[in-house]
């Protein structure tokens, strides 16, 4: 991390961005619950902005089950799902009709995580999107959360973003919430915490700093933020954590003329082919902890055995694109060959000094199907 020394060089002085905003709960909902029509209307006059000016907006939005209270406040969030259904048609028509008023179309996109899992149903998304490009319409994403089961959420419209972003090869990401952007302490503790304007890399310690309280109505809080800007920045898409309910925040932050938000450098990766760019995008919960040893054989364009496995995290099976790491670093995103049960039958085989080939026949994670990150 660090402090801003330098100035965000404004997307407006280049010809072309692709640009992926996400818009939190809290961005659009008033404090008393009803959706701030006022704010989707300075939403859709930055997005016109953008337009204007050559370029193209994805854009994701949380709020369907907060929009679904305020037509059925009887209901808890134990009908999540209800709450979702209900108010889907309500947030998409807020957002036509303030798109509307300023000229722009806009059209409703659902997505699930089992959308990214094959290849086929990853290309056909970006194919719709790239359509909406075409058509000069703004895509409004969000999560089809009312029909796909839990284990095959996003959790987050955050986790949503980062992989969309990679997927379409945005060049900027935008995650909107209530908060100024990361801070060097919980503000709902240190009346003393700072802004970081800058982050170079995410670790440890910029983990520890993200604040775990989560609102009423939001799911993700500011690690599931964090998570997707590091996952964002690792396929070279500059991501920016900024206070949404501030006006024209998409504009300030875009045009560089002033330190807005916390910023997150993205890392320079060359051009990614498809192959690689679907492992980066698709990346789901699953996490696999090896030794160092094994990762010294990744980079160096090795499969990954059972051998150099210590550790599963998370659930998953076989053909889940899972993360990598060795001594707290990501070492690489892969598409895996095993479920995590069996992963860890194997792993109680060979702490017992049983044969793990009884349960593990092949590469868990072949190269071929293995990114890198650097």
């Amino acid at each position: 991390m660090g402090c801003a020394t330098k100035i965000f060089i404004g997307i407006f002085n280049y010809k072309f961005i692709r640009i992926v905003l996400k818009i939190g709960t809290n961005v659009i909902i008033t404090p008393k619950g009803g959706l701030d029509t006022g704010k989707l209307l300075d939403i859709a006059q930055d997005v016109l902005s953008l337009k204007n000016s050559g370029h193209e907006v994805v854009l994701i939005t949380s709020g369907a089950v907060a929009a679904g209270k305020i037509l059925a406040p009887a209901l808890s969030s134990v009908h999540r799902k209800v709450l979702a259904a209900i108010g889907q048609p309500l947030l998409m028509k807020s957002y036509e009709t303030s798109f509307k008023a300023v000229g722009l179309q806009t059209g409703q996109c659902l997505l699930s995580k089992s959308d990214f899992f094959s290849r086929e149903m990853y290309n056909n998304a970006t194919a719709s999107l790239t359509g909406f490009f075409e058509a000069g319409v703004i895509p409004v994403v969000n999560e089809n959360d009312v029909v796909a089961a839990s284990s095959l959420n996003f959790g987050d419209n955050d986790s949503l973003a980062a992989m969309l972003a990679i997927a379409v090869k945005a060049d900027v990401l935008l995650l909107l919430t209530n908060q100024p952007g990361l801070l060097s302490g919980d503000p709902h503790k240190d009346k003393d915490a700072k802004l970081i304007s800058v982050v170079t890399r995410v670790d440890k310690e910029i983990e520890r700093l993200c604040s775990k309280t989560m609102s009423e109505s939001g799911r993700g809080g500011m690690i599931s933020k964090v998570k997707a800007a590091q996952q964002a920045v690792f396929a070279g898409v500059t991501t920016f954590i900024a206070d949404g309910r501030e006006r024209h925040i998409i504009k300030r932050i875009l045009e560089g003329g002033e330190i807005v938000g916390t910023r997150f450098i993205s890392c320079a990766v060359g051009n990614l082919n498809e192959q690689k760019r679907w492992l980066m995008a698709s990346k789901g919960f699953g996490q696999i902890i090896v030794d160092s040893g094994a990762a010294d054989a990744l980079r160096q364009g090795k499969s990954l055995l059972m051998p150099g496995v210590l550790a599963i995290k998370g659930f998953f099976e076989p053909g889940s694109i899972v993360e990598v790491a060795s001594g707290g670093e990501i070492v690489s995103y892969g598409k895996i060959n095993y479920s995590d049960k069996d992963l860890q039958a194997a792993l109680l085989l060979k702490h017992s000094g049983g044969s793990v080939k009884v349960v593990i026949k092949k590469e868990v994670i072949h190269c071929d199907y293995m990114i890198i990150l650097k």
